[in-house]
């Protein structure tokens, strides 16, 4: 899993970069919102529109293949770094359905 971080390109264009974790994503960071997760509806980052693009938020498939596909996405923020709203209930655990 890599953070997305939006630089500017030699003419001056938005380009989107992966860069590393500072720290893997705990449990309390899911619980507090502060994982670097997203739902993308909100701002228009590189990042959030990756997660628009692949919709990867909603549920219409199961939990593994919901969390496949999140895995694949890069984060909004390092994780711990910012509380911003976000999937962490749903891909905290399973569901009480």
């Amino acid at each position: 899993m890599k953070v997305g971080v939006e630089k500017h390109d030699q003419d001056g264009k938005p380009a989107l970069v992966l860069e590393p974790l500072n720290r893997p994503i705990t449990i309390e960071d899911l619980l507090r919102h502060t994982s670097g997760l997203t739902y993308g509806f909100y701002g228009d980052s590189g990042v959030r529109k990756l997660y628009v693009e692949l919709r990867s938020v909603q549920c219409d498939f199961d939990n593994a293949e919901f969390a496949e596909r999140l895995a694949r996405l890069p984060l909004a923020e390092q994780p711990g770094t910012l509380w911003t709203t976000a999937i962490r209930p749903t891909c905290s655990g399973p569901s009480s359905r």
